[in-house]
């Protein structure tokens, strides 16, 4: 091939240390930011927020994340089924949780309009469109500081340690506690996918 895309820098970045191909080679296509998911406010609940998770795998966090939210009143939707070891985890931690699966497209987006908070503490990803969904709902993301994230988040959500359950409580305590904050990433959401815009890339 002359040419191989991938869809983040950081993705590009281990391409290039796997196969130690010639760096002009390798260019990134970022995906593009949703156009389905309308912008829509929504009072915060702040005695007790609904986070919305988005995915179950490994690498979505859930154990931490239950660990994290051990005390915090908050309800917990998550997309995907989870596992007995998450259910475990979820129930020791006394988390409030629902889990949805086999949704349509239509019922992907009322879960962004009904939530607080879009959960994504991943310890790795390739994009992370999630974020983006988030952004553009007009929510505020908690998301993970590592691989893919940090470069499609920008400034635009809450970056947290996704190894750390410390780091990933404060996050979402700051979110719940500081409205100046929430206001503050819903703005910069708005800014974030325009740089992502389809018709820009």
């Amino acid at each position: 091939a002359a040419i191989v895309t991938t869809i983040s820098n950081a993705v590009r970045e281990d391409i290039l240390e796997r196969f130690h191909w010639p760096p002009a080679k390798v260019i990134v296509i970022p995906a593009s930011a949703p156009g389905d998911i309308p912008f829509t406010r929504r009072p915060f609940s702040e005695g007790r927020p609904t986070l919305l998770q988005v995915g179950t795998s490994p690498n979505k966090n859930v154990i931490r994340l239950a660990e994290a939210l051990a005390g915090i009143p908050c309800r917990l939707e998550i997309i995907g089924k989870v596992s007995d070891e998450q259910e475990r985890a979820l129930r020791q931690c006394h988390v409030e949780f629902k889990e949805y699966f086999d949704l349509s497209r239509a019922e992907v987006i009322e879960r962004y309009r009904e939530c607080d908070i879009v959960s994504f503490p991943s310890t790795f990803e390739g994009f992370g469109i999630p974020i983006l969904e988030g952004n553009a709902a007009g929510r505020c993301v908690v998301t993970g500081d590592v691989t893919s994230m940090p470069e499609v988040a920008g400034d635009a959500a809450c970056l947290v340690d996704p190894y750390s359950v410390e780091s990933i409580r404060r996050g979402f305590q700051r979110v719940i506690g500081d409205p100046r904050y929430r206001d503050e990433l819903v703005e910069k959401g708005q800014e974030n996918i325009r740089r992502f815009d389809a018709a820009a890339i």
